[in-house]
Order: C-alpha cells, then structure tokens, then sequence
C-alpha cells in the first residue's frame, strides 16, 4: 500500500490528522473520509458499522502510562525552557519535513519584469467585471504561464521512483497543478491545503479560470473531496502575498518540482522614489520566482531555461497574452510588448526630437480612435469579435507599454489638458469602443463635430439616462 505521503503529497499532514480521528471514531470524519478509510483497510460495510458501533471512547489512561514511561528515561531537552508539544497537523508536518531531507533538491533562481501582466490584467479584468465572470489575478496568469512553459520543458512535470535497486523517472499523462489554499480554522488558526486542479494543459485559459475558481470555493466551502487532493504533479506556493521577495520552498516525496513566487514590487533601492520619476525613467515592478526540483531527474539547465521561458511568456515576447485575449473573447489586442527608447529625461530641460514625436504620437492616436474606434465597438450580436484597425495600435506611433505612465498634452479630452497615456487611451476606449459605437468625423460642420465630441467623451459612454430619455430614444430608434 502506498503512503500517504504519496498519496497526497503536502496534503498528507491534513489527511493523517483525519485518519487518527477515523481510528479513534470512524463515525467522526466526513462520510467520504470513512469510505475511504473503510476501503484503505479492507473494511466491508457490515465490519465498518461493527466496528462503529463497539468503538470505546477515548481513554487517556494509555496515554498516562506512556508519558510516565517516557519520563523515566533521561532527558537531554534543554534546560530552563519550557517545552511546548507539537500536535496534530503540526506533527506531520514535522515528519514531511525530515521525509524531504531525503529529497536531494536544487534550485533555480530568476528575477522577472512584471509590467506587461500588470497592464493587460487590467484590461482583462475590464471586460470579466462587465460580464460577471470570476476576476483574473496574477496568480492565474502566473500559473497558465508555467502550464504553457511546461509543453516545452515536460520534464519539470516528471517525478522521480524507486523500487528495490531500480530508479524510475515517472511521466504524467496530464499535468495537475496543486493550487495552494489558506484556510482559517474555527479556533482562529490557519490551515493551508493544496488541492489540485487536473488536466490543465489540456485547457484553454478561460476554462482554467472557471476551474479555478470552483476549486478555490470548494476549499473555503469545506466540499472538497478526496480526488481534489490525489495525483499533484506540480505545485505553486505564492509567499509573496506576505511581503517575501523569494522563497526556496522544501520539495515533497511524489512531485519533480515546485514553484514559488515573491512579493509584485519595485527593487528596493527604487522603492521609495517618486512615482513619477520611476515612470520617466521607465523602471518596473518585478517578482522572483524559484524553482525547487529534484535533481534525480531534473537538471540545472532544464529548471533554467524553464524560468526563462515563463519569463519570456510574462512579458509578452509571445502571442501569451493574444491566446488569452482570445480565449477570453475581449475585443482589444494585448498592449504591444516594446523596447523603451525614452531619452527626454538625459537630454536636458528644453524639447526633444523624442519628446516632439511622441507628443505629436499621442496627438495621431487621439484622432484617430475619433475616426476609427467605432470600428472596435462590439455592436454586431452576430460576430464573435469586433473589427480591427492597426492605425489604433501604440506602436503604429512609435508608442510602448513604457510610456503609459507618461503625462501627454490631449488637447481637453474629457476636460483635461494633459493626462497619462494610460487615462487617455481608457477614456478613449470607453467613448468609442464599447457598445456604442459613434462615427461623426465626416460631418463637414466644425460646430457639430465639437459638441458631438465634448458631450461623448466628458462622460465616455456612459450617459446618466432617465425613464423617461431611455422611452425618447426608443421611440426615436422605432421611428
């Protein structure tokens, strides 16, 4: 029979608790526990309810008469100290712990550029809030980054096997990627499961979201079932939640690797400057990630160019953020991955060539989202997606994910003189490219064009409508 170490990997500790209360009363676990357990030991349902019905309740007599044998003996715990012991959960978790002692583990350390994730996330989350589907959080795109990576390093979905004198290097069918879960208990405390989600590389990234989801409100609903916790094949920790910039995580008996990630910040030395100045100088925030492996089966090189690859996806270098775009249906395209070439700051306090053509960038942009954006515009019921134009592209102006932090002169849009390329380009968006769709740059008469544009974009699409205007305009749209 197998362990439960592995059985359940870092869950072991959660089910051994479960299975000494099943010893002690079989009746005291969840139903799908006691079957379980029951099956485990080769119990009959006719024997399970005997052994049900004749179980004594606990009795600390045993229990006395070992701590007394055990105090016969010579100690060697420190003196003048009080000792406190560990229990439950804790216990195993202690016992893991020296098990992966036997583990012999490398690491793989890489610092990465978050700053294409954090934009199109922001996109992305956009559209999801509008459809009432579950937000995307960097865990997500952090995870479906790794699944991707490992269709082009499979063997860091590979676990390791020995039977007598024979070594195995086990291969998946599928990956099933352990998800880590922060669970409080009643007394106050924390429990952390990692249940897993199975087959995600057979998915696309909406799917995975959704399953995500069910997964994580399984968890914090207490209905997970035994299947969510078996056959882990890789697994992610996130201590960056905390504040940890990098974590090296212990390796479990029964998974080739594991993946950590740190805290999504600036490098400390830019962490307290002015956050105007780190946008002209075009510094982004960064996490580390680690990968932790099992150097029977995995190398160095294969765990390095595994990170590099993950980098590589994060920070749309790929079509990563097309597919998900894609597969999410959102009418945009990814902010277009892009080299800053930004000079201004060095070159002085006068105009630049530089400054003069992003300005003039910005300028092009604007108007032609006036002209063109309703080509965006999702209007059509009968098409899966919206039109597309690369003249409303940031790098058909010479423009760059960089520069969206940048203060450009807009010439009054939405009331402003100046503001981000950031809040020019929403705004924009918002006016033109949602579910209205305005076409009025033709009209010769200047007067029209400029009430039409400054009552559009002062409220981006969004008017404040009455009862009474929604019938005015329906009855307009039937005449």
């Amino acid at each position: 029979m197998k362990s439960l170490e592995a059985i359940f990997g870092p869950n072991s500790a959660l089910v051994e608790e479960l299975y000494e209360q099943y010893q002690n009363n079989s009746n005291s676990v969840p139903a799908h526990w006691k079957k379980y357990f029951d099956e485990l030991n080769g119990v009959d349902e006719k024997q399970a309810e005997v052994k049900a019905a004749s179980t004594p309740p606990t009795n600390g007599t045993i229990a006395n008469e070992t701590s007394n044998t055990e105090a016969k003996k010579e100690s060697s715990a420190p003196k003048n100290a009080a000792l406190e012991k560990i229990k439950g959960v804790a216990t195993k978790i202690v016992e893991n712990m020296d098990l992966s002692l036997e583990v012999p583990t490398a690491t793989s350390l890489r610092v990465l550029p978050v700053k294409m994730m954090v934009e199109d996330r922001t996109i992305i989350n956009r559209h999801l809030i509008k459809r009432n589907e579950p937000k995307a959080s960097f865990t997500h795109f952090i995870c479906w980054a790794v699944i991707q990576a490992i269709k082009e390093f499979p063997t860091i979905n590979h676990t390791y096997y020995k039977e007598g004198k024979n070594h195995f290097r086990v291969v998946p069918e599928q990956v099933n990627l352990g998800v880590a879960v922060d669970l409080p208990n009643k007394d106050g405390s924390r429990n952390l499961v990692v249940p897993n989600i199975k087959g995600v590389d057979k998915m696309n990234f909406k799917e995975f979201l959704y399953a995500f989801a069910e997964l994580v409100n399984k968890a914090r609903s207490g209905k997970l079932q035994i299947d969510d916790y078996q056959g882990t094949t890789i697994s992610i920790t996130n201590p960056g939640t905390l504040g940890t910039v990098s974590s090296v995580p212990r390796l479990m008996q029964g998974q080739g690797a594991i993946i950590a990630t740190g805290a999504i910040d600036y490098p400390a030395e830019y962490q307290n400057m002015s956050r105007e100045v780190l946008n002209q100088l075009g510094i982004s925030k960064v996490m580390t990630m680690t990968c932790t492996y099992d150097h029977r089966i995995i190398q160095g090189a294969e765990s390095g160019a595994f990170l590099h690859k993950v980098s590589s996806l994060l920070s749309g270098k790929t079509d990563f953020y097309d597919n998900i775009f894609s597969d999410l249906e959102i009418p945009y395209d990814p902010i277009p991955y892009g080299e800053d070439n930004y000079s201004a700051l060095f070159a002085g306090a006068g105009n630049t060539l530089e400054q003069d053509k992003r300005a003039i960038g910005v300028w092009r942009l604007i108007n032609m989202y006036r002209m063109r954006g309703h080509v965006l515009a999702n209007i059509d019921p009968l098409e899966k997606e919206p039109g597309y134009n690369p003249e409303l592209d940031l790098e058909y102006y010479g423009l760059s994910l960089w520069d969206l932090d940048r203060e450009f002169y807009c010439g009054g849009l939405g009331g402003k003189e100046k503001a981000t390329l950031r809040e020019i380009i929403k705004l924009l968006r918002d006016t033109y490219c949602e579910n209205i769709g305005a076409d009025y740059m033709h009209l010769l008469d200047l007067e029209e064009r400029r009430w039409l544009r400054e009552r559009m974009e002062s409220t981006g699409n969004e008017p404040t409508l009455t009862k009474d205007d929604k019938k005015e305009i329906l009855h307009k749209l039937n005449q």
